[in-house]
């Protein structure tokens, strides 16, 4: 039985990105799941905060938030965050970080699918692989340009 009450329940993560490219970036992966399954996504540009929600709940699962572009997500109970955030760090490597509490990075890109599910003890249903290949199979993000000197 879990219990989710372990060091191990919960990974870490943090973003290099500007608030603004994490929500580009999330919203991408969001937008690619529509297809399988609805989500809803807000943003309050007052606040600066992304949050997205299964379509079925009006409890959300993951959210960033300009004045903090870290912190942690479960790896026991709903597995929505925490999938999104592996796919994240599978398209995004160097720009979202995902560890264990204790440290140790978790570097998606080396896994499959399945592995990254494995990660997760609740993901045990097929819609969450699918929602991982689906978010996974982003191209990689274009390198910004930088503009010519005047």
């Amino acid at each position: 039985m879990v219990t989710g009450t372990g060091k191990f329940d919960y990974f870490l993560w943090r973003t290099s990105l500007k608030w603004q490219d994490a929500v580009a970036a999330a919203t991408a992966v969001i937008e690619r799941w529509n297809t399988l399954t609805p989500f809803v996504m807000t943003t309050d540009k007052r606040d600066a905060v992304w949050i997205v929600r299964h379509g079925s709940t009006a409890a959300p699962f993951f959210q960033l938030r300009e004045d903090s572009l870290r912190g942690s997500v479960p790896r026991v109970g709903d597995p929505l965050g925490a999938l999104l955030l592996l796919c994240l760090v599978r398209v995004h490597g160097d720009k979202f970080r995902l560890t264990f509490t204790d440290g140790q990075p978790i570097d998606a890109a080396k896994l499959d699918p399945s592995e990254l599910a494995s990660l997760l003890p609740h993901a045990k249903h097929d819609v969450f692989r699918k929602l991982l290949i689906a978010g996974s199979e982003l191209p990689p993000p274009a390198s910004p340009t930088t503009p010519p000197a005047a």
